[in-house]
């Protein structure tokens, strides 16, 4: 039988979405794809771990967050269980060359559930006034240059970073809370890493489905090399991660959507949850 599901194909993250609108099937079989740009990839990836069977796949472009290269934590194995915890109780923190410090951390998501997480607490250094005028600077400094940028975002098409797109950015900067927002890094909690949301380092609680990585490999915000890198450690973080690698930068979804759009035509049809 058919699996009916509902595919919401909004993007979020830093463009605009060019991918088309929503489909909507049976309402009694709802599911949700979910695609991220950027910060947006992040936000995608955790809210995707956290709906369970609601989520049937996950799209990450050029995404933000913490990735661990698996093949760093498989080659010491001896570094856990000299420890005497399981591999599955967290990620290896390793340091130096060629000695290897080690220790064996609880997930993010492990001590969220058992309360262990601490609050929030400001810097001391840095309170919520610090922050705000810290915002208001930098915001000051790049809103001129917002045409420019965004144009350096975009390497192969830079048509594709219009006037319009710019002058909604720079609206937004004008909002109330965007200098909080520009501050926000001091005062978020630790982040979990990908390879603990998408369920690649043992972690029961995460995302385990069909996951697609549009990667621009162009990407100047992050840099060239590092963009080619993550697609590399995607592509062997776990089975299930589809990689397609785009002359493309930061946004590839608005950079080159008809190539987005055909990569995910071809997973969709690939992946057997959607047949």
């Amino acid at each position: 039988e058919a699996l009916v599901v509902d595919f919401c194909l909004e993007v979020v993250g830093a463009a605009e979405c060019r991918l088309g609108p929503t489909y909507q099937g049976e309402p009694e079989n709802v599911g949700v794809v979910l695609v991220g740009n950027s910060i947006g990839g992040g936000i995608s990836a955790g809210a995707a771990a956290n709906l369970g069977p609601l989520a049937r796949g996950l799209v990450l472009c050029n995404t933000a967050g913490q990735l661990d290269d698996p093949r760093d934590n498989a080659a010491q194995p001896e570094l856990v269980a000299g420890l005497g915890a399981p591999a599955s109780a967290g990620r290896i923190a390793t340091v130096g060359a060629p000695a290897v410090k080690a220790a064996v951390l609880p997930s993010v998501g492990a001590a969220t559930l058992a309360g262990t997480l601490p609050p929030y607490e400001p810097p001391p250094f840095a309170p919520a006034s610090v922050l705000e005028v810290f915002g208001l600077a930098v915001i000051a400094l790049l809103r001129p240059r917002i045409p420019n940028l965004l144009t350096s975002y975009y390497p192969t098409s830079p048509v594709n970073a219009d006037a319009a797109q710019a002058d909604q950015i720079a609206r937004d900067a004008t909002d109330p809370g965007a200098p909080i927002v520009i501050g926000s890094g001091q005062k978020l909690p630790p982040q979990r890493p990908l390879n603990e949301v998408l369920c690649a380092d043992g972690v029961a609680r995460g995302f385990s489905g069909p996951v697609l990585v549009p990667q621009g490999e162009l990407d100047p915000l992050s840099g060239a090399q590092r963009a080619q890198d993550r697609a590399e450690v995607f592509k062997i973080l776990r089975p299930g991660v589809t990689v397609t690698r785009l002359a493309a930068g930061h946004c590839p979804h608005d950079e080159v959507p008809e190539q987005v759009a055909e990569a995910m035509l071809m997973w969709l049809r690939q992946t057997r949850d959607f047949q």
